[in-house]
């Protein structure tokens, strides 16, 4: 899973739930700003493990298979 589509994922879930950015910032603990760089799906924000964990569990996703999906395609760049 790369930037673009881990920006989609989240995007899909987020909206699927009919919430908003700033829901998801709160309920996650990360902010309205995190969650936007996240969804803008940019090569140049990597957002931690952290982050993937508090923004997947906050949509009720497994943040196990979204950190290592996302951790495995960074890895595969950066070899």
């Amino acid at each position: 899973m790369g930037h673009q589509e881990l920006a989609e994922a989240v995007r899909t879930a987020r909206t699927s739930r009919g919430i908003s950015q700033r829901e998801l910032g709160d309920a996650s603990g990360v902010g309205a700003t995190t969650v936007r760089r996240v969804e803008s799906g940019a090569a140049a924000y990597e957002p931690s493990v952290r982050v993937l964990c508090a923004v997947a569990s906050a949509l009720e996703l497994d943040p196990a298979a979204l950190t290592r999906a996302y951790a495995a395609t960074a890895e595969q760049v950066a070899s």
